[in-house]
């Protein structure tokens, strides 16, 4: 067994037209890994954030437990996870007013909605270098906010999050 901290970057790919209708929201997150055997347990608190375009997805507590499959170099792994997220879900619209015989005018409104959620995450990832003191992590997760963001279009806070980074 081991533990360690490490980081993840990458992106989260909004779903479905959720966060307000954004393609995608930058991450980062400091990881806590405690890695056995054949499972290992990770955790973030306060120290995970995806952020883009007025949107926030800031980790409040994470908890993940996955399968690990071999105990080479490369080893997979698959789990799920739960947490509590504060979210903030901004969309905006650019509207034209059209009046014969004048400019068109344009404007921007927007509307913002912020919530405490819990959440849900699938995950599967490759582990390279397991065998050493250092390893390097490419994850995958489906990520679920439960909280249907009404005031702000109803579609919700989920997508698909590709990170990567290390772990010691």
């Amino acid at each position: 067994t081991r533990s360690g901290v490490g980081i993840r970057g990458g992106f989260l790919f909004a779903t479905g037209n959720s966060f307000g209708g954004v393609d995608r929201l930058t991450s980062l997150r400091t990881v806590y890994k405690y890695e056995m055997r054949d499972f290992q347990v990770e955790s973030t608190a306060l120290a995970g954030f995806s952020w883009g375009l007025g949107n926030v997805d800031w980790t409040l507590l994470d908890i993940g437990v996955s399968r690990i499959f071999g105990s080479s170099d490369f080893s997979t792994y698959l789990g799920a996870g739960i947490g509590v997220h504060s979210v903030t879900v901004e969309k905006r619209q650019t509207v034209d007013v059209v009046t014969p015989g004048y400019p068109t005018y344009t404007y921007d409104i927007g509307a913002k909605q912020t919530a405490t959620a819990p959440t849900l995450d699938l995950i599967a990832g490759i582990m390279a270098l397991r065998t050493y003191d250092f390893e390097l992590i490419l994850e995958l997760r489906y990520h679920y906010v439960f909280e249907p963001f009404n005031e702000v279009g109803g579609n919700g806070a989920q997508g698909v999050m590709l990170t990567f980074g290390t772990s010691r």
